[in-house]
């Protein structure tokens, strides 16, 4: 799933409970999207006891916040979320993992917000040498490609990486 269209998106109160998704192809993979081209808010969006496996960039609610239109930049906006006991894997190489959210193109001005969210008991697994797998999200802005174990608004608690 993609949200795209003219108006923003708002998802709440939904958990995810034993879901597991599976790509073996060469996409982006997602409990809830794969990429938000508009501002998105998900407020009370969990993910409980759950599998994802995807070929590049793979998170339980959302592989990348990505506008192709730079001048028009989005926010997703994640709140009151949370993530438990679920397992993330990237299969090809050069790619990531992360806790909640998977890519964000910050050199276009996109961003993510968080407030009041946890990520607890999450297994990250992605080839060794590609891009490290992140606690709560991946962060490629316009000078250096930054990545963060934690960001604000996330506690994060017992999180771990497995080279495949």
């Amino acid at each position: 799933t993609r949200f795209a269209g003219s108006g923003d998106v708002v998802v709440k109160d939904i958990t995810f409970d034993n879901a597991t998704v599976n790509s073996n192809g060469n996409i982006n993979t997602s409990i809830l999207t794969v990429q938000t081209y508009q501002n998105v808010l998900l407020d009370n969006v969990d993910v409980k006891n759950s599998s994802i496996t995807g070929g590049y960039k793979v998170a339980p609610l959302i592989a990348t916040v990505y506008n192709e239109n730079p001048s028009a930049a989005i926010t997703a906006t994640i709140k009151n979320c949370d993530i438990e006991n679920v397992t993330v894997t990237a299969t090809k190489y050069d790619f990531c993992t992360a806790g909640m959210v998977a890519f964000v193109y910050e050199r276009d001005n996109d961003k993510v917000e968080f407030e009041n969210c946890t990520v607890k008991d999450v297994a990250l697994k992605a080839k060794q040498n590609g891009y490290t797998s992140h606690a709560a999200i991946y962060v490629n802005d316009a000078d250096t490609d930054d990545c963060f174990n934690e960001a604000p608004g996330v506690t994060v608690t017992n999180v771990t990486f497995e080279a495949l």
